[in-house]
């Protein structure tokens, strides 16, 4: 048992990390907002403009107009206050496709622009972008807006051979010593942070990425309509159980070099966090821009393939959350799992058939192959299912990019069309 003596002196030691606001000091300036002149001013802030040493975290569809807002923000500031110092980082556009926002937006031509360059063919990893982007931030900005924050954050794993939960937690430190003015200047650097967005128009990044963010803007479209389609066909929305809808009937164009192509496509559920795979159908390919060709391509009528397609994967997924697996199922896809490679443990851990083949001889039941077909799992077919999906898209074993993740959800997807065992079933879970 600890003695008292040494448990007030871990007090008195820890007291010393407590603070009261009334005695923490700032310089007034910190608190003298960067203005844009526009009506973002009283959006941004309860007192008006942008605040300084903060986080923005922008999100929005494609096409919604992220980019081009934020390099408006930085024009704007950059010319009421002209002597901030504002940088834009582009991940994702290299100096063509600014030059392409200078045509159109010439205020934008004299912002200070830092193009980051991935080489992933350099031996020996020659270039980092981690340390430019630490070199770059060391002599001082008052605010810099990133493009996006998911794109570098993907360079930095790969060139860093690391891993995406590591690569943010390098970046995260490296705007938090910003925010904090650790640079040549000591200014508190305010950070735009462009970041990309699920298709159920989520933010993408950990729940350490969102507390960080000290506000989000998300921006969206007036009209929801496919701003890609000439067509302006609206996805059409269809529903498994409460709470999953699916896109079946929404549209995609493939620019290649030579050729045109474009199709419908419907996503399907992989596992129930979220996990989709999208299958599309091509409806037509054109090699030329000749008005004729273009029109013909226009004008096909929406495609009945793809429903098809879904109310098939529909019906088999009804099926199988009121379905319970057979011992044989949960079997096979034990049996599978191992084929890929995972240990006894892990493979328990997603389908526990020794688990329970030892409960049914515990209570005197003899399973084999001649009956485990007529014996109940504990679990439904579809959590079956989603136990599989999930451990493939979502574990930490597999290297992000390893081909064993989709070969597992295409397994997965392949059982759950298989027809279910016979209903007769000995039970000993009910």
């Amino acid at each position: 048992m600890a003695q008292p003596s040494s448990i007030f002196a871990y007090m008195k030691e820890a007291a010393r990390h407590i603070v009261r606001m009334r005695d923490v000091k700032f310089e007034p300036s910190l608190f003298q907002n960067y203005l844009t002149g526009t009506a973002l001013d009283e959006l941004l802030c309860s007192y008006k403009g942008l605040p300084k040493g903060v986080n923005y975290m922008v999100i929005g569809d494609p096409g919604v107009g992220k980019t081009t807002i934020i390099m408006d923000m930085l024009s704007d500031i950059r010319m009421i206050s002209t002597s901030a110092r504002v940088l834009f980082i582009s991940a994702e556009m290299n100096e063509i496709d600014l030059a392409v926002y200078v045509q159109r937006f010439p205020k934008f031509k004299d912002l200070d622009i830092l193009f980051i360059k991935a080489d992933f063919s350099s031996e020996g990893g020659n270039v980092h972008c981690l340390d430019t982007l630490t070199e770059v931030f060391d002599s001082g900005w008052d605010v810099v807006a990133i493009d996006s924050f998911y794109e570098l954050q993907g360079i930095i794993k790969e060139e860093e051979n690391i891993t995406l939960k590591r690569a943010e937690s390098l970046l995260l430190a490296l705007l938090k010593e910003q925010n904090e003015g650790h640079n040549d200047i000591s200014v508190n650097t305010t950070f735009l942070i462009i970041q990309q967005v699920t298709k159920n128009g989520n933010f993408i990044g950990s729940n350490r990425l969102k507390h960080y963010i000290t506000a989000m803007m998300e921006l969206r479209l007036e009209n929801p309509k496919n701003v890609y389609s000439s067509r302006n066909e609206i996805p059409e929305i269809s529903t498994i159980i409460d709470g999953e809808d699916f896109l079946t009937n929404s549209i995609y164009l493939k620019w290649n070099p030579g050729e045109i192509e474009l199709g419908h496509y419907y996503e399907r559920l992989i596992c129930s966090n979220g996990q989709v795979e999208r299958v599309p159908s091509r409806d037509a390919m054109i090699n030329s821009l000749a008005t004729e060709q273009v029109n013909k391509m226009l004008a096909l009528p929406g495609s009945k393939i793809m429903n098809r397609g879904f109310h098939k994967f529909r019906n088999a997924a009804i099926q199988a959350m009121n379905t319970r697996a057979s011992m044989q199922e949960l079997k096979y896809v034990s049996t599978f799992l191992e084929k890929f490679g995972l240990d006894a443990h892990k493979v328990e851990e997603v389908a526990p058939y020794r688990k329970e083949l030892q409960e049914y001889t515990a209570r005197g039941y003899d399973i084999d192959r001649n009956n485990a077909a007529t014996t109940l799992a504990s679990m439904t077919v579809w959590n079956l299912y989603n136990s599989v999906t999930a451990f493939a898209s979502h574990n930490d074993i597999w290297p992000e990019e390893d081909g064993r993740r989709m070969a597992v959800c295409e397994t997965a997807v392949k059982f759950l069309y298989h027809d279910r065992d016979i209903k007769n079933y000995i039970d000993i879970f009910a």
